[in-house]
């Protein structure tokens, strides 16, 4: 009889990289502000350099993220259980494997993880499909609203990162101006970026009760909470 899909090993490689990419921020958080060495020439990184080191930790980050969810999602589809044991409650007859899982998501038979792709940075679209194959979507369906318009944050900036097309930038600045509690009337300081940014510290948008730390911490958070509530 074929062994169920494993998640363990897709949970310790999600953490994995939350780690990393923690690390990675805390070792170049330091030089991401104009200090007298910077001016001397004498700093290992340029403020810049290092803000851009964060804001590709951050892509980082959501990229893992999306990874994960696909990975959970199917091999919940083919009856995998939770390290600790959960199984969400299938509307629907295990998947044989995980090939079979992604034909059952695609709707194609000829499905190729090297050729196809799924997409999961749409929230609701996550949800409506989880209502499909779980009971009640669950446990997709457990973030808070809080949680869901974080993380649809979280894949604006990481959109801005990777590209520089006029529409991640508009939403971008709309995004920014949220999170500083400026008008749309108002502008960002000039130079504003998505390294600036995640440096902030503030707890808008987040928790009214929660450490005022930077944007980064936060997210980073956030992350690691939810996908302990997918996952558990």
């Amino acid at each position: 009889m074929a062994r169920k899909p494993a998640l363990a090993s897709v949970v310790s490689r999600y953490e994995k990289t939350l780690e990393s990419s923690g690390n990675l921020y805390a070792a170049v958080k330091p030089y991401s502000n104009p200090t007298w060495e910077t001016f001397q020439g004498s700093d290992i990184l340029h403020p810049a350099q290092a803000r851009a080191i964060i804001s590709l930790a951050f892509l980082q980050i959501v990229t893992a993220w999306e990874d994960y969810i696909e990975s959970v999602f199917v091999r919940y589809i083919a009856g995998a259980s939770s390290p600790k044991k959960y199984k969400p409650v299938s509307r629907i007859s295990a998947a044989k494997d995980i090939l079979h899982a992604y034909q059952l998501l695609s709707l194609n038979d000829k499905y190729s993880q090297k050729r196809n792709h799924l997409g999961w940075n749409n929230w609701n679209e996550v949800e409506s499909l989880a209502r499909i194959f779980f009971e009640s979507g669950r446990p997709f369906t457990k973030l808070s609203q809080i949680e869901i318009d974080r993380l649809k944050d979280a894949i604006t900036i990481r959109n801005r990162i990777a590209h520089n097309s006029s529409k991640c930038r508009s939403a971008f600045i709309e995004l920014s101006k949220r999170h500083l509690g400026l008008g749309k009337q108002n502008a960002l300081p000039q130079g504003f970026s998505t390294g600036k940014l995640l440096l902030i510290e503030s707890n808008r948008l987040f928790e009214k009760n929660s450490t005022i730390k930077p944007f980064f911490e936060h997210y980073l958070d956030i992350f690691s909470s939810i996908s302990k509530k997918i996952c558990p």
